[in-house]
């Protein structure tokens, strides 16, 4: 190789380079701007997933509600015993009356990194038992779940689980995973009832499920380049997500302006529907509509010194970006908690609890889900409305 050949080759490395700096520095600066997340500079080492370390937090794929809690991972819960992707509380004792506890990450039995364990299921397991009510608890929330995976969750496990248990009561604990954008919450429900992303994922990207075992899925760190600059172009991308699943839908979307009222419209179906389920199989059926920090008065801490306020500041200058504009945080959630208490009050089995164990010191693990302080709380709230339908 000449002289002259080599200098070009070096000249046009350099500017490529330089460019690919000057992109990546630019879509850096631009997501600090935006306040969005941050995803590295350069070089970035992508690890594990924290989650694949905690045995409680692994995940199969579900053909119907995308993904279920493994019950053979392991996982060791903190006084209960798992059955199936269930739940039951007390881990000592069987009763043949029970009740059936549904909703996210806040309901979820196999989580323990919001609560220490203590969820507000098993904390009402443990106001039944002191109260003498000999009930069971089945807890098959599942975080990130929906009203409408709990819908079809209830729906696909009620007759298994009637010919073991006497379903006395089926509750639900939820409103926040209908927030629109919610990465795991289910969307096009009005096309493809309870599809989810990782239905989309593995239609668009040719993802199949792997069945040789947990080790398959266990991967050394890897080094990305230009983070930022990938995200950057990852945005553009998204958006045919929607497109692709044309050839599966019949009819177009059919959103409004309002995507919280539509969001509500949505819930509302979906609870009636839970309700319906739950007559066919003499049991009662209660929702009851969660509390979250931000969404009134108050679920906003005034005491700057507690623990809770700092929750809530870690959140206070988070923006979503929804119909072309960005939104606070907090006030994004409050839309749709207008439009859940406005519906909520129409349905007889519905019961707004959202302002109970509000932030007024150490209640809240951050912003969307309490400790095992205020799990107890949201459980003698819930105790005090079920106890006139318990023998």
């Amino acid at each position: 190789m000449d002289k002259e050949l080599r200098k070009i080759i070096i000249i046009n490395l350099f500017l490529l380079i330089s460019y690919l700096f000057t992109i990546e520095t630019v879509c850096y600066v631009g997501r600090f701007i935006l306040r969005k997340p941050n995803v590295g500079f350069l070089l970035k080492i992508k690890k594990r997933p924290k989650e694949l370390n905690d045995k409680c937090q692994h995940m199969i794929s579900h053909p119907f509600l995308g993904y279920i809690h493994d019950p053979d991972s392991g996982c060791i819960v903190k006084n209960g015993k798992i059955k199936n992707d269930y739940i039951e509380y007390p881990k000592n004792k069987n009763y043949l009356n029970s009740v059936i506890t549904l909703g996210g990450s806040t309901t979820d039995g196999f989580y323990n990194h919001y609560n220490k364990g203590i969820t507000w299921s098993s904390a009402l397991s443990n106001i039944l038992d002191h109260n003498k009510y000999k009930y069971s608890i089945l807890n098959g929330g599942v975080g990130g779940y929906s009203s409408s995976q709990e819908t079809l969750k209830l729906l696909l496990g009620i007759n298994n689980i009637q010919k073991k248990k006497n379903v006395k009561l089926i509750i639900s604990l939820n409103g926040i995973n209908e927030l629109p954008q919610y990465n795991t919450s289910l969307w096009q429900e009005q096309n493809l009832p309870f599809w989810n992303e990782f239905h989309v994922k593995t239609i668009k990207y040719k993802k199949y499920i792997d069945l040789r075992g947990h080790d398959a899925f266990i991967s050394p760190p890897n080094l990305i380049a230009f983070p930022a600059f990938l995200s950057f172009i990852d945005g553009f991308s998204r958006g045919k997500d929607f497109t692709k699943l044309n050839k599966y839908v019949s009819y177009g979307e059919s959103y409004t302006n309002n995507i919280y009222k539509e969001k509500a419209a949505i819930w509302t179906r979906n609870v009636k529907l839970m309700n319906y389920i739950a007559k066919e199989n003499n049991a009662k059926y209660l929702v009851f509509l969660q509390p979250t920090m931000g969404i009134n008065k108050n679920q906003t801490p005034t005491k700057k010194s507690s623990l809770d306020y700092k929750v809530y500041k870690s959140a206070l200058n988070k923006k979503i970006y929804i119909n072309e504009k960005f939104i606070s945080h907090y006030k994004f959630t409050a839309k749709l908690y207008d439009e859940l208490k406005d519906s909520c009050k129409k349905l007889d089995f519905c019961i707004d609890i959202s302002s109970v164990a509000p932030p007024d010191g150490n209640n809240y693990t951050d912003p969307r889900h309490h400790n095992e302080n205020g799990n107890k709380i949201i459980a003698k709230a819930i105790f005090t409305t079920i106890k006139k339908y318990l023998k």
